[in-house]
């Protein structure tokens, strides 16, 4: 039997969130969430969760590597590193720095994931995602992650699958803050997009060669049957869960769905332009579609010029399941 293997540099690991992995997080959205009666089954809580924080990551880790894995998406917990507003938290930072570096021993390349759902208590009551403000301080947060932590990290993801956080907290009543509303679900997911941008800009001031990028869930979405409707509900699911997302930021503006029948519509009216380095008056990136036989694959954006060109070929977007990892590369020769 013919044995498989990996292309040089091909990155084969796994991800985790720090809510669920590392124990004794009570400072975010989602400590309250889990105590409100009925919003978890069985009424379960994250708790002790598998222990990292108190020194089980490294068995863990160790036994990824054991396994044959080179990488891991390890996520960083914005409560625990700041707490309270411009308090940054010098312990929280140091133990990330020992998992980097532990990390870095067993050979697992590090992609760092800056905010994998869970929100600071204190930005969560200033409105979350809804909040304009909260953006200049997710920048704020990942300048200071970079400016400590980036010469042990190769690889940066600012925000994990916003179009997912957007329904399931905003436009639906699964995660916190369970709105329930499209038109808050439209906005968070904007500020999201801008806060993506300008954390890219303000990381960038502090460490020039960082790769940073956004991670995308890329659901293969298909019509139940081949009839009009059916095949209309799905391109209109797959662009509200994927589409406007890349489309933004292709553009720098969040647009409702444009079929030619309609002509072009407005962007709506609650989401102004992004004010980050994706904003241009002509668009700077170009969406590069990975297809395997079959539409609605993993999808990468390749970044333009001002992104440093081209995603790098060696190290594929995938380190997550069901997620594209878009960042910028190698600058086109």
């Amino acid at each position: 039997m013919r044995r498989l293997t990996f292309p040089v540099g091909f990155l084969w690991g796994t991800s985790t969130s720090a809510h669920q992995v590392e124990g004794g997080n009570e400072n975010n959205d989602w400590s309250e969430w889990e105590r409100r009666p009925g919003a978890i089954n069985g009424g379960t809580g994250s708790g002790a969760a598998c222990g990292w924080w108190e020194g089980r990551a490294e068995e863990d880790l160790s036994a990824a590597a054991a396994g044959g894995q080179n990488a891991h998406r390890l996520s960083l917990e914005w409560s625990r590193l700041e707490p309270e507003p411009g308090h940054f938290d010098d312990l929280a930072f140091a133990r990330y720095a020992q998992l980097l570096d532990e990390m870095r021993r067993l050979g697992l390349r590090a992609m760092v994931t800056l905010y994998h759902v869970t929100l600071p208590r204190w930005i969560a009551r200033r409105g979350g995602w809804t909040s304009w403000d909260t953006a200049g301080s997710f920048a704020r947060y990942a300048q200071e992650c970079a400016r400590r932590l980036a010469p042990r990290v190769p690889l940066w993801v600012t925000i994990n699958e916003p179009a997912a956080c957007a329904a399931a907290g905003y436009a639906l009543t699964y995660w916190p803050p369970g709105l329930g509303s499209n038109r808050m679900a439209l906005r968070a997911l904007a500020v999201m997009l801008e806060a993506h941008a300008s954390a890219y800009r303000e990381m960038k001031q502090v460490a020039r060669d960082a790769r940073i990028g956004i991670v995308l869930s890329a659901p293969r979405i298909e019509p139940a049957r081949a009839s009009l409707p059916d095949r209309a509900v799905a391109w209109a699911q797959d662009w509200a869960f994927l589409g406007a997302t890349v489309r933004s930021l292709e553009t720098g503006v969040l647009q409702p769905p444009r079929p030619v029948w309609f002509g072009r519509l407005p962007g709506c009216e609650l989401l102004r332009p992004l004010r980050g380095p994706f904003r241009s008056a002509q668009p700077r990136a170009s969406l590069r579609q990975a297809r395997a036989g079959t539409h609605h694959t993993d999808r990468g954006l390749r970044l333009g010029r001002d992104f440093s060109g081209r995603p790098d070929q060696a190290t594929p977007a995938s380190l997550a399941a069901r997620s594209s990892v878009v960042r910028d590369g190698e600058r086109d020769p």
